[in-house]
């Protein structure tokens, strides 16, 4: 706790040890706070530039799409012409394109809200469960199933029948009291279902999602542990498992734009969290992440099972 001072009492060299201790834990506190507002300006102007982008780019997709979409229609008409097969493949590239695109610029747009939340006392259990819960939820009717403006991730496409042909289960274990953390509930849930999709994405030939959640007591942080058993990731890979489009680099076959862990990261790290990687052959990876406590609250009962 650097804003914690020692009382100076006396005048003698341990007088003068208490000065000298208490003008460290001033300028540390100083320098914590300098980095921290740099940090935060820069990431402003990454959001900004993010945003800027997105809104350019959206229009000109949007019409390609339209497009696209229009000749098709209009080239059903001619289905005896001898190009017609082939005009058709074409247009549906294009807009099999133009829809992948539109989806990296929902990512961008949501790099830009990252930075500008409104935060109010958050139940971390509540973001887990939600996350879950349209994670093995089936869904029988696929169009009403469209992730919200904040929720553009693959997850909510996936159904149990498709993780039980994976061979994909699931341990929960949820803190039965946990203190809450100051954040964005949407933001914290997107970051978890990036994550939990990441680890699903990691067993293609099937194993065990372990989701858990526990209060670090003595270092006053919630931790949110994500676990699979699939194949590791070499240790010179894991420093750059957070960067953006890395992701398709190890692992061609995942699903998503490759902005989903770096989105993760930010949202973390603009709530004063920090994630941590670790992963070994015959084990799988973890993702650990550690939230601060709001100390304005205390634990919150939450029922705990699993599944």
């Amino acid at each position: 706790d650097f804003k914690h001072r020692v009382r100076i009492t006396r005048r003698d060299e341990i007088g003068a040890l208490a000065e000298s201790f208490n003008t460290m834990a001033e300028t540390i506190e100083n320098d914590i706070k300098e980095m921290q507002q740099l940090h935060s300006q820069r990431m402003s102007t990454v959001g900004h530039l993010s945003n800027g982008i997105a809104h350019h780019l959206s229009n000109p997709l949007s019409g390609i799409d339209m497009c696209a979409e229009i000749l098709i229609k209009k080239i059903e008409g001619v289905k005896d012409g001898p190009i017609y097969d082939e005009l058709k493949n074409h247009l549906k590239r294009i807009r099999e394109s133009s829809g992948h695109c539109e989806t990296v610029v929902r990512d961008l747009l949501s790099i830009s809200r990252i930075f500008n939340p409104r935060r109010t006392a958050t139940c971390v259990n509540l973001a887990v469960e939600h996350v879950l819960n349209a994670l093995v939820s089936p869904s029988e009717h696929p169009q009403e199933s469209r992730p919200t403006p904040f929720m553009t991730n693959h997850v909510l496409r996936v159904t149990v029948s498709q993780l039980e042909s994976r061979k994909i289960r699931f341990v929960k274990e949820l803190s039965a009291t946990i203190p809450e953390v100051l954040g964005s509930h949407s933001q914290l849930e997107e970051a978890f279902m990036n994550l939990v999709s990441n680890a699903v994405d990691a067993m293609p030939e099937g194993g065990a999602l372990t989701v858990k959640t526990e209060h670090l007591a003595s270092k006053n942080k919630v931790e949110v542990t994500i676990g699979d058993t699939g194949p590791a990731i070499d240790k010179k890979n894991l420093p750059h498992l957070f960067d953006p489009y890395f992701i398709l680099k190890i692992r061609p076959s995942a699903r998503g734009t490759g902005l989903e862990l770096a989105l993760a990261q930010l949202t973390i790290q603009s709530h004063g969290g920090t994630i941590e990687v670790d992963s070994e052959e015959g084990r799988g990876t973890t993702l650990k992440v550690k939230l601060p406590v709001y100390k304005e609250t205390g634990p919150v009962e939450v029922s705990s099972r699993r599944l």
